[in-house]
């Protein structure tokens, strides 16, 4: 299948409204702020075949989707990465991502975050949930209403994330 079949990602409407595309052996995910192009990342949904993610040098902290997100006051479902933000999305959730990852905070976007319900669906794992605490504080301190998720109830894998909520189980 393609790499977006891989992925878990078949909604060909959501690939273009993200303005999905290729790159070598993965899936662009380009990031823009206010319209302004910031960047991508370089998704690779392949086990075992290089780095899964990789940032554009340079590339500031933000939020993908900001633009869309930034104008759906729905409560927000904070995913571990682009392709489980995009998974959520294709779903009909408000979900987006940080660019860096599970343990940042892109704090230049933080009043955004002023009463806002934000789900944490962080990963399955140690790396998920100390991440998912650490982002739930800073969320707390802006004034967002944060809500951590436990997928392990239904995601039982090491690992396993919100795609893998939609697509395995």
């Amino acid at each position: 299948g393609t790499l977006f079949e891989i992925a878990g990602l078949r909604d060909n409407d959501a690939i273009k409204e993200f303005k999905l595309g290729y790159k070598g052996r993965g899936i662009v995910f380009p990031v823009f702020i206010y319209n302004e192009y910031m960047g991508a990342c370089d998704y690779n949904p392949v086990p075992g075949d290089g780095p899964k993610a990789k940032l554009d040098k340079g590339m500031p902290q933000a939020i993908w989707p900001f633009d869309i997100w930034r104008e759906d006051k729905r409560d927000t479902y904070l995913c571990a990465g682009f392709k489980d933000a995009m998974a959520a999305r294709i779903r009909g959730l408000n979900a987006i991502t940080f660019t860096h990852g599970e343990g940042s905070f892109p704090k230049l976007y933080k009043r955004m975050f002023k009463g806002r319900k934000v789900y944490i669906c962080y990963d399955n794992d140690e790396g998920g949930r100390e991440g998912a605490r650490r982002t739930a504080a800073h969320l707390k301190e802006v004034g967002a209403i944060p809500v951590i998720v436990d997928l392990s109830p239904v995601c039982v894998r090491e690992k396993d994330d919100i795609s893998d909520f939609f697509n395995t189980y």
